[in-house]
């Protein structure tokens, strides 16, 4: 591209000289208003054949690699925050669900992951519970189940 633009001015000075020089050489009688329309067209013809023969093409592959590097390292940090926070809020929102039910848990993890279609699949939920809560792990499961599907509940105290 830097080549393009260097043969360009080049090409403009030479042109600027060559129509001065024979600019001066013509001769001032009827032959000159023919003389300056031959070299005002010459002049204009050679500005326009740089831009028409340049090669205006970019490369731009290696760019892309690198910006195509940085998106992915973007995007699989934001999957992982994504992830994170999603986890977050599931888990609270459990643990509400359960304390409106009269459940209360001391804690709850989610297991998310992003698939490639970007959705949101639930892995797991570990449950900590009291121990006087060991006969209600069916309904504390069907609570869960009604409420997000099938997913793999563990309980422990």
């Amino acid at each position: 591209m830097m080549d393009g633009i260097k043969e360009i001015g080049f090409s403009v000075s030479i042109i600027l000289i060559v129509t001065g020089i024979f600019s001066m050489l013509v001769p001032t009688d009827r032959m000159e208003k023919t003389m300056k329309l031959t070299l005002s067209v010459f002049f204009l013809i050679s500005l326009v054949t740089p831009f028409v023969n340049a090669d205006f093409s970019f490369d731009v592959s290696d760019s892309y690699k690198e910006y195509a590097y940085e998106d992915t390292a973007l995007s699989a940090g934001f999957n992982e925050k994504t992830k994170n926070l999603t986890e977050q809020y599931i888990a609270s929102q459990l643990k509400n669900l359960l304390k409106d039910e009269g459940y209360y848990v001391n804690k709850i993890t989610v297991s998310v992951n992003i698939t490639a279609q970007n959705s949101i699949d639930i892995s797991e939920v570990v449950i900590t519970l009291p121990e006087t809560y060991i006969q209600k792990e069916d309904k504390i499961k069907a609570v869960i189940k009604e409420n997000l599907g099938e997913s793999n509940i563990t309980f422990k105290y």
